[in-house]
């Protein structure tokens, strides 16, 4: 039996984009743009493994846990499906928010639920997420994978939560991630914060899940350990900077303030009253208010650009 990681893609490649805008293809319909998307990439030649077209810190983390771990690792892609590691694919340009090639304000507008898209994407390549584990042969999933993609794999994760293999999955996200976790899933998420930046290997927001992997496995807990136990271990690794952290929030760069404004989004309602105080009091994250408001009226362009930045 092996272990099974499972994280998300990146949209920074190894190569330079050859598939098209998704927005160039049919959006009159869901049927219609996972059939343009789906010929759209059928057309490009797969140039290299997934975990050497996929590039950042969040892919290096992922890769060296699945390493210690000896596991399977697995991308969810919101372009390709589940996609095995070493599996040759193209490059393409894809991505559920964010620029040109987002797919999030398209589904908003047909009223369509991410994982709607997700179902139709994996029927279209033969590649479900629940194709990579069974109760025989996985001992154990550790899923790496930010909220935005958990919302796309949620009918996935509903059918995990109701199998034998709950008992044996580990999840790392955020808080707003681990509030759309089905209720059997919840008690198997790690509860790490923004108090990993201190304990932990430093990094950004949008690769704190593959991080907070790391430092479990760092912690050498048995595998057999339950529940209850890695969650109090967790808990006592962060609480010595528990009393002292909450006063000293990280400054980020726009475009990682952006980053992490996209990922919380769905699960803050867009509210930029809700998004403010989640930066402040759940991560840590430093943000005066006027550059806030600018950075958050970019990010909605994303998610309904018809709406002005007035």
């Amino acid at each position: 039996m092996s272990a099974l990681v499972i994280t998300n893609c990146t949209a920074r490649k190894a190569k330079a984009d050859e598939v098209p805008n998704l927005p160039e293809g049919d959006w009159s319909s869901l049927s219609g743009a996972v059939k343009s998307w789906v010929a759209q990439v059928e057309q490009v030649p797969a140039i290299r493994p997934a975990h050497a077209l996929y590039q950042g810190r969040s892919v290096k983390e992922a890769v060296a846990a699945a390493q210690e771990l000896q596991a399977r690792l697995v991308f969810v892609s919101a372009g390709l499906g589940a996609v095995p590691a070493n599996a040759p694919i193209p490059s393409y340009n894809l991505t559920l928010h964010g620029g040109l090639s987002a797919i999030g304000p398209h589904l908003q507008r047909l009223g369509v639920a991410p994982s709607a898209w997700w179902e139709a994407l994996t029927q279209a390549f033969s590649r479900p997420l629940q194709s990579h584990w069974n109760s025989t042969h996985t001992r154990a999933i550790y899923l790496a994978i930010p909220s935005t993609y958990l919302a796309l794999i949620a009918d996935e994760l509903a059918a995990l939560a109701a199998s034998p293999m709950a008992e044996r999955t580990w999840v790392f996200t955020s808080a707003p991630g681990r509030a759309l976790l089905p209720a059997r899933l919840t008690s198997r998420a790690l509860p790490y914060d923004a108090r990993l930046e201190v304990v932990g290997p430093a990094g950004t927001q949008s690769d704190f899940p593959q991080r907070a992997l790391r430092h479990f496995l760092d912690l050498r807990l048995p595998s057999t350990v339950s529940a209850d136990t890695a969650r109090l271990a967790v808990e006592h690794s962060l609480a010595s900077v528990t009393a002292h952290y909450s006063a000293k929030r990280r400054s980020l760069t726009d475009d990682e303030l952006i980053c992490q404004l996209r990922e919380s989004w769905e699960a803050q309602f867009g509210q930029s009253t809700r998004l403010l105080a989640h930066l402040r009091r759940d991560l840590g994250i430093a943000c005066e208010q006027g550059r806030f408001r600018r950075l958050w009226q970019t990010v909605r362009q994303d998610f309904d650009p018809s709406r002005g930045r007035s």
